[in-house]
């Protein structure tokens, strides 16, 4: 098993995680199960997805000349869907957000595309008609979503509940109850829907 603090055979030696840069994932280390972290880190965090990171305006750039660990990956993640539920819900740390909630949610940050996108993105859309425009938001915000993790679920799923060593496991089950389903929209759509029942089950 390798350590949620460590890197890929391809990436450079990184140290453990500490509790000053990656505080909620130190918190449960200890907590989650070799088989969940296992999956964690051979299915996502790694490939490209681990060069993309926070620059100093905020948003998320590919940086040729770093590579992420899962462990700073997941605590972006945990802080960026932590901060979207304090907003939101009433007890952050245990509410699971409903799906009319998640959608103003989404739609509420997806239309601050000032705050996450890129400005040449942003440059690029002021010759495009209104229907592409949309378009393009919605593929920038999904990517913007993808780009966290390296999988647009699990984000949509921290929305939806706060993301520890329990829902990390309940997630893993939804995700794989949905995997065999070919459309990728009907597949997340299964995947979040599949998460949700099994919080409310659990």
């Amino acid at each position: 098993m390798e350590a949620i603090g460590s890197v890929s055979a391809e990436q450079p030696e990184s140290q453990h995680p500490t509790p000053s840069a990656c505080p909620h994932i130190v918190s449960m280390q200890h907590s989650i199960d070799n088989e969940t972290l296992d999956w964690l880190t051979d299915t996502y965090l790694w490939g490209d997805t681990a060069q993309y990171g926070s620059c100093n305006d905020g948003r998320t750039r590919y940086q040729s000349h770093r590579v992420y660990t899962a462990a700073e990956k997941l605590e972006d993640l945990i802080v960026e869907t932590q901060a979207r539920r304090e907003k939101h819900c009433r007890d952050p740390a245990s509410d699971v957000v409903q799906e009319k909630d998640l959608q103003s949610m989404l739609e509420e940050c997806k239309n601050a595309y000032w705050v996450w996108m890129r400005p040449e993105s942003i440059e690029r859309t002021w010759k495009m008609t209104r229907q592409r425009w949309h378009q393009f938001l919605r593929t920038a915000f999904r990517a913007h979503l993808f780009q966290f993790v390296g999988c647009y679920e699990m984000t949509v799923c921290g929305l939806i509940a706060p993301l520890n060593s329990g829902t990390l496991k309940i997630f893993r089950l939804a995700f794989e109850d949905a995997a065999d389903t070919e459309d990728d929209t009907k597949r997340s759509q299964t995947c979040v829907e599949n998460f949700t029942n099994h919080l409310l089950q659990s």
